[in-house]
């Protein structure tokens, strides 16, 4: 799907032709909406001032364009804070422009979304034992070590320590599933949905949030911490797990 003000590709076509006359029609962004609702486009091709009227106009009728992939900006130099945002080291800066569009770096790519759309998930990523493990698409680090003898647990600490004898397969970082549950050290059992709408967490950043499983429970969630019937006892051999937020 491409903007109607594309002169530099129409006027080089229309050399090509040997056209004498190259008519350019007005952009109407209903039109385009019109167009990406009946085949969601994967291209959009446009400058900053036609994506945010058609941002804009997409929020008010409901039409979503998170099937547009590839955003190319032509004609216009993209603000500074975006190239600045591309340039950072920060795999997961965030950036809020007018008319609700967000854009984020998720490590190598560069997102334009809008406060409505939810934030993509991230792949399942094995835990790596005695080492530190990178999660690309989760703004989260997880290191992970046995230890001999586990520390006391705090509730303002992201290290905890998982009894190592009720461990069981592989242990795996994942997204969210339906169903998934978690009793909390001194609260009762609940769904990882109720925790999050209780916590008041954004539903457009839950799926981000890694769920550490033995591929049959949930042991712990980043950010909230560890399920108590695996915590080890202070004193005795355990598995030290510490999440880190790589979000400023």
């Amino acid at each position: 799907m491409f903007h109607a003000f594309g002169m530099t590709l129409f006027l080089t076509y229309g050399v090509l032709k040997q056209a004498r006359l190259v008519i350019f029609p007005s952009f109407d962004v209903d039109m385009v909406l019109d167009a990406a609702k009946k085949t969601p486009p994967t291209v959009y091709c446009a400058v900053p001032p036609i994506y945010q009227r058609t941002a804009e106009r997409a929020k008010e009728r409901g039409i979503s364009l998170r099937s547009a992939k590839y955003c190319i900006s032509g004609a216009m130099n993209l603000p500074n804070a975006v190239v600045e945002l591309c340039r950072s080291s920060d795999p997961s800066a965030i950036l809020h422009l007018p008319g609700g569009i967000l854009v984020q770096r998720v490590y190598t790519e560069v997102l334009f979304t809008t406060e409505a759309d939810p934030l993509p998930t991230f792949a399942p990523v094995p835990l790596s034992p005695e080492e530190e493990t990178v999660i690309p698409g989760a703004p989260w680090r997880v290191s992970c070590r046995g230890v001999e003898k586990a520390g006391s647990f705090s509730k303002i600490s992201d290290t905890f320590y998982l009894k190592c004898d009720m461990i069981s397969d592989a242990l795996l970082l994942r997204p969210r599933q339906r169903g998934d549950s978690i009793s909390l050290p001194g609260r009762s059992g609940k769904t990882l949905k109720k925790l999050f709408i209780e916590a008041k967490v954004p539903r457009r950043i839950r799926e981000r949030i890694p769920v550490l499983t033995d591929g049959r429970e949930v042991l712990a969630v980043a950010g909230f911490g560890p399920d108590r019937r695996h915590l080890a006892a202070e004193g005795e051999p355990a598995l030290e797990v510490t999440f880190i937020s790589t979000d400023k």
